[in-house]
């Protein structure tokens, strides 16, 4: 449920989430609410007020600050290749810390990457400030098994900024990063947040 919630937030474009989405509330599957009057629809606040959908609820809070905080999260255009010789806007990386390519792209058996976004120029304004200037990591396995990630070099120190895995452990500074399997991480390159 963490991975799907995050993959909304972590999206470009605007999220969209039902009430009830960030403490696990389910409709069963049932596309058409608006012919349910029953605890199908309801709202369980009494369930939602449990530890684990409130759990749930700050994950979910905090992917929300996230967002605001970095406009690599929220931009107003296409990303672009280089720009002025710069980085790229979005790199794909293998677990390996090499680039992807086109062979990598159709290997069936490829359950896990990374995503490197750079701050862009024209990003959605948001209350409360941001980090243009940081590079975002995102690490992705959706294999069954723990991976071991190593990031681009380039970006220097990372920082975990949010994990799907609540028993992730801290970054160490040149060492692989280990990646439960089904989860997701956001690390942040470089500075001190």
């Amino acid at each position: 449920m963490r991975n799907l919630l995050a993959t909304v937030l972590l999206s470009q474009g605007t999220p969209m989430l039902l009430a009830g989405d960030e403490f696990g509330h389910s409709q069963e599957g049932n596309n058409n609410a608006y012919c349910q009057d029953n605890e199908l629809t309801w709202l369980d606040w009494e369930r939602a007020a449990g530890a684990a959908p409130q759990r749930q609820a700050a994950f979910v809070r905090k992917l929300v600050r996230l967002r605001r905080m970095y406009p690599q999260l929220r931009r107003r255009r296409f990303f672009r290749d280089r720009v002025d010789g710069g980085p790229l806007e979005v790199a794909w990386y293998r677990p390996d810390g090499a680039e992807m390519g086109p062979a990598d792209w159709h290997d069936a058996q490829g359950r896990a990457l990374m995503i490197r976004l750079e701050g862009p120029v024209q990003a959605v304004p948001a209350a409360g400030g941001s980090e243009p200037a940081a590079s975002l990591l995102v690490l992705l396995n959706a294999g069954d098994g723990a991976v071991e990630f190593q990031p681009p070099a380039a970006l220097g120190s990372l920082h975990l900024l949010l994990s799907s895995d609540e028993q992730a452990g801290p970054v160490e500074h040149g060492s692989p990063r280990r990646v439960a399997g089904k989860a997701l991480e956001v690390l942040r390159g470089g500075g001190s947040r």
